[in-house]
């Protein structure tokens, strides 16, 4: 039978380290809402970069928003351009220099740096732009 010493520290020990366990947790559950956040935050972010760079290049001719016609009966709204491409494929076209059918009623040329790219279509898709169609991927 253990001495009554070893027991105490015994016990001590196993509190100790279940303190410690508990501590870690703590430690690792703050780091993964924090985390979380940082990323929900991000996207916020990309969605925010994105809607100011198509309110300031796109918006007098397409319909940004999720509601509402196009000013350029040509130009379709964002939220509808996944139905017809997928949304990687837009990703393509804005890196290399899109070019479209209503260039002669005023749609600049234009290429766009990855980032842009990136924040555009974070923010189709919070419009509810969805994936599009499949691209056989």
């Amino acid at each position: 039978m253990p001495s009554r010493q070893w027991q105490k520290y015994t016990t001590a020990r196993q509190v100790r380290a279940s303190a410690m366990l508990k501590g870690l947790l703590a430690v690792m559950i703050g780091a993964l809402l924090l985390f979380a956040s940082a990323q929900t935050a991000a996207a916020a972010t990309a969605i925010e970069r994105g809607k100011a760079f198509v309110t300031s290049n796109c918006g007098t001719c397409h319909a940004i928003g999720p509601t509402g016609a196009s000013r350029n009966p040509k130009a379709p709204p964002f939220r509808v351009l996944s139905t017809r491409y997928p949304l990687e494929h837009l990703e393509e076209a804005f890196a290399e220099g899109i070019v479209v059918s209503h260039r002669t009623d005023g749609m600049p040329a234009f290429r766009l740096e990855p980032q842009s790219i990136a924040d555009m279509i974070e923010y189709m898709k919070s419009i509810g732009a969805k994936g599009g169609k499949s691209s056989g991927k």
